[in-house]
């Protein structure tokens, strides 16, 4: 009589706090398992609009400059077409400053490339240029478009679009590290703004 008293005023367990004859509590780890599970689904969706806001920032930034890497898409797309770094090609018979950019009076070809051994090859080293096939392809298979004519001849305000699109994109994935390291450390909010204002200065100057 006694036992069934005793089982009568035992409380019944309440669902997600069933505890073992030891009176261990099974839901802790269920709850920081889900707080882990939002934490980075929080950090994820931070990671994708801050590439998303900083991509649009600079794509639509009016600032476009293009220095020492012009001629750097045309070396990458006749990479992708021919293998070689050897660019003949589109410097053939000479070039003018009227298509080619950095052409100085009395001068065949611009200073991004050198003759050595017969044949034209870039000035600068080609890393950048080999590193920027996947980007050119990607951006043939999507525009349609090409540096270059039918003839092998440059085509400067496409590799200019190119470029920004180039820059937008990897600058994003620089601000989206930046963002990831700080997190390491910093809150979320801390570290959007750390990774936010650098790539926003940067972008004003271009």
């Amino acid at each position: 009589m006694s036992d069934n008293s005793a089982s009568r005023r035992r409380p019944h367990p309440t669902p997600g706090s069933e505890r073992t004859d030891a009176g261990v509590d099974h839901s802790t780890p269920f709850r920081a398992d889900g707080a882990k599970w939002n934490a980075g689904h929080q950090r994820t969706l931070a990671a994708v609009l801050l590439f998303v806001f900083m991509a649009a920032v600079y794509f639509g930034s009016p600032i476009v400059r293009v220095g020492d890497s012009k001629y750097l898409l045309l070396i990458s797309e006749h990479i992708l077409h021919a293998g070689n770094l050897a660019v003949d090609e589109h410097f053939w018979p000479h070039v003018d400053s009227s298509d080619y950019p950095k052409v100085n009076p009395g001068e065949y070809y611009p200073r991004h490339v050198r003759r050595v051994g017969g044949h034209l090859y870039p000035f600068y080293g080609p890393g950048a240029p080999i590193l920027s096939v996947p980007f050119v392809a990607a951006m043939k298979w999507l525009f349609n478009e090409s540096v270059f004519d039918a003839r092998g001849r440059y085509l400067f305000e496409i590799e200019k679009q190119w470029q920004k699109r180039l820059a937008a994109v990897a600058t994003a994935a620089a601000c989206v590290l930046f963002f990831l390291t700080a997190h390491l450390l910093l809150s979320t909010r801390l570290s959007l703004l750390i990774a936010v204002s650098g790539g926003w200065e940067r972008s004003q100057r271009g």
